[in-house]
């Protein structure tokens, strides 16, 4: 005598069927970046003169939730001046992971559209040195973004990028004072994907 089985589709003698379709292919998509104007601000890094970027990506496909990663490679060339009459070198390379929100509010992110912050820049005034006085600075930057939905995990465009910043610094007449104004500015040399 032949016994079922919990699962009626294994009682089925043309076998089960062929289930559920699979998901759609998971693509990710650069679509371009939001300079922000330099500017004095309060950072991870402490207050100084940053230029804030955000990249915007979209992921399409998978299975609905999504979970964002990325590796940034950073060169930098350069110099800084500071009132106490030294002079430091700022030539580095090094990797680093960016954060989500349109002011890095948050070191992960789970939706279909990303934004990656960064703001690269100087610091107004270093510990035992003092403040910012003159300045030439350089960055190149490589970001690698990926996303993940279920099983998938798809490469964004790789989106290379730079940043200057120069300060200079005023006498003012009469007095020991200097004032550093800095200015900067940031290119973003990957286009969106069509």
């Amino acid at each position: 005598m032949r016994t079922l089985s919990e699962n009626p589709a294994c009682d089925d003698p043309q076998g089960p069927g062929p289930g559920p379709p699979p998901p759609p292919p998971l693509h990710c998509s650069f679509n371009g970046a939001n300079i922000g104007p330099a500017q004095f601000a309060n950072t991870l890094a402490g207050f100084g003169y940053y230029i804030p970027v955000v990249f915007n990506f979209t992921a399409t496909g998978g299975i609905g939730g999504y979970t964002w990663s990325n590796t940034q490679t950073v060169l930098r060339a350069g110099w800084v001046q500071f009132t106490n009459g030294s002079v430091e070198s700022l030539y580095d390379a090094h990797l680093e992971s960016l954060r989500y929100g349109n002011s890095g509010q948050s070191t992960t992110w789970n939706f279909p559209t990303a934004p990656v912050f960064d703001a690269p820049g100087l610091a107004w005034a270093t510990a035992g040195k003092g403040i910012t006085l003159d300045a030439q600075a350089a960055w190149s930057f490589n970001l690698y973004t990926s996303v993940s939905s279920g099983l998938q995990t798809a490469l964004c465009p790789t989106v290379s990028w730079g940043a200057t910043e120069t300060w200079w610094s005023i006498h003012i007449p009469f007095s020991p004072l200097q004032i550093p104004i800095p200015s900067g500015q940031a290119a973003v040399y990957t286009r969106p994907t069509p």
